[in-house]
């Protein structure tokens, strides 16, 4: 009897060193979402600077409004961009492309539009950095403002730029 006490005595004093992290784990779930925006992007002759954003808002689907005081991690799984519908100069070139969102940079691939139109060329953004920056940007606000900017070889030129972030939302249900 005294053996039991001493363990059951023992058990119920390690109990308070153990980790909540497995509690915590069985109280979370995920949440995968694909946002996807267009930007149109017209550049007139004689223009050389390309600038133009679009807002993404994941605060629009339904899982995560029904969430979003919970959520505990946004993770990017993947962020993409194509570009369609090129018109205009089919020689112009897009160079020193750039993305901004939240105060982060991320330099991107030159271009031709007609090129990348007609080859459906998917340009992926791998900056751990940055897709990690975009990850917190979005858990502490749904709406995110994407900056495009670039300097433009040869305008006129005009385009769609289709971009598409995979995205995991961690939510905390209690």
């Amino acid at each position: 009897m005294k053996k039991i006490f001493i363990a059951l005595s023992l058990l119920v004093c390690a109990i308070p060193f153990t980790s909540c992290d497995a509690v915590d784990d069985l109280t979370e779930f995920d949440l995968s979402v694909s946002l996807s925006e267009n930007l149109n992007i017209d550049v007139p002759e004689g223009v050389t600077t390309l600038g133009a954003s679009v807002d993404f808002d994941y605060g629009q689907v339904q899982e995560i409004a029904d969430n979003i005081n919970r959520i505990e991690e946004v993770a990017i799984d993947t962020f993409t961009y194509t570009i369609t519908n090129a018109g205009g100069n089919a020689d112009a070139i897009i160079e020193n492309v750039s993305l901004t969102f939240s105060g982060t940079t991320v330099a991107l691939t030159s271009f031709n539009p007609t090129e990348a139109a007609l080859s459906a060329q998917v340009f992926t953004v791998t900056d751990t950095a940055a897709l990690n920056a975009l990850g917190d940007a979005l858990l502490s606000n749904p709406e995110l403002e994407l900056s495009f900017t670039g300097t433009v070889i040869g305008a006129p030129v005009n385009f769609t730029a289709n971009f598409d972030i995979d995205v995991t939302v961690t939510v905390d249900a209690i």
